[in-house]
């Protein structure tokens, strides 16, 4: 991608995107002789593995850069463009992961159990949309658990199971991305869920 690619003038002057763009490109054309090596590991105080891992680090931003970037210009951020999900009523056994970088996944087959611990953009069948983290990929209503050991040890008939199983998760604030309450784990259930977006 060229200069004259990149046509937003925003995007030229920030330095998170060229810095990481020039060890990039670095990494992909330079074959450092070992005096360059030892001069390089001598002025940043590193071990040369160490540098090639800031290296790949910068390689990786740089590619999902490009992923992100459409006609010179980069969007950093997916979540307010339509959704499919929100479109198409998913049954709850299909609903959608969307990474950022534009491919789709169905959890059937993806996996929730990968997700844990993941920060993700949750969009429910009540149209909301919210950071969350997934902190449990398996959960079941505690009040639903009590009612059916209490129907089974009374040989009753047990509760439905309606809306009891799901995934726990905890909701982030919009500033810094942590737990509005790290004490709280609220659980939704699968048949709500419409789209992950994992960012």
């Amino acid at each position: 991608m060229s200069k004259g690619q990149m046509t937003n003038t925003e995007n030229w002057q920030n330095d998170s995107i060229q810095f990481a763009r020039l060890l990039s490109e670095m990494l992909a054309t330079v074959d450092f002789t070992t005096r360059q090596r030892e001069a390089l590991c001598a002025s940043m105080d590193l071990a040369w593995a160490d540098i090639c891992e800031v290296l790949d680090r910068a390689d990786d931003v740089w590619q999902d850069i490009k992923q992100r970037t459409t006609g010179g210009e980069f969007v950093p951020d997916r979540w307010a463009q339509a959704s499919a999900a929100l479109r198409d009523e998913h049954p709850w056994c299909g609903w959608t992961v969307a990474f950022s970088h534009g491919s789709d996944w169905d959890t059937t087959a993806f996996g929730l159990e990968r997700l844990l611990k993941l920060n993700v953009l949750l969009t429910t069948a009540d149209g909301r949309s919210r950071p969350v983290n997934i902190i449990e990929w398996q959960q079941i209503d505690p009040a639903y658990t009590a009612a059916s050991d209490a129907a089974h040890a009374a040989n009753a008939q047990p509760p439905s199971c309606d809306r009891v199983c799901g995934i726990g998760v905890q909701e982030l604030d919009t500033e810094h991305y942590k737990p509005l309450d790290a004490s709280q784990t609220e659980l939704v259930p699968y048949e709500d869920i419409r789209e992950i977006v994992v960012y």
